[in-house]
């Protein structure tokens, strides 16, 4: 996978370039791994755009939390672990997925740009 923002290239699997730009960004220990500086990413995004953000091992659903039945907002625990139980490849693990699908939605909203899919 490739993406850019603001001129920047990032390449790698999805969480390899979430933990780039969590060591770019932050004191390593404020967010000590790619799952939480996603967990972190996933509520700044909520909080600017006003929309939830529902992201689990397979897909991403946006939707303003009023039509989402939500009386408010809140981001929820994100899964880590496919439902198998089995890790798999990193490609195929439950954060790669989340991480892929929170890419998705913020090039979809003009904050990057995805590369290469791949």
């Amino acid at each position: 996978m490739k993406i850019k923002i603001d001129e920047r290239p990032y390449e790698g699997s999805a969480v390899e370039i979430l933990d780039q730009l969590r060591l770019a960004s932050f004191d390593p220990t404020e967010f000590p791994d790619a799952e939480s500086y996603l967990w972190q990413l996933r509520s700044n995004f909520m909080r600017a755009t006003d929309l939830d953000c529902v992201v689990d091992a397979s897909s991403i659903s946006l939707a303003p939390p009023q039509e989402a039945g939500l009386a408010h907002s809140a981001a929820s625990p994100l899964p880590t672990k496919p439902q198998n139980g089995f890790a798999g490849t990193p490609l195929d693990s439950g954060l790669e997925r989340q991480a892929r699908a929170m890419f998705a939605l913020l090039a979809k909203t003009g904050a990057m740009e995805v590369l290469d899919d791949g």
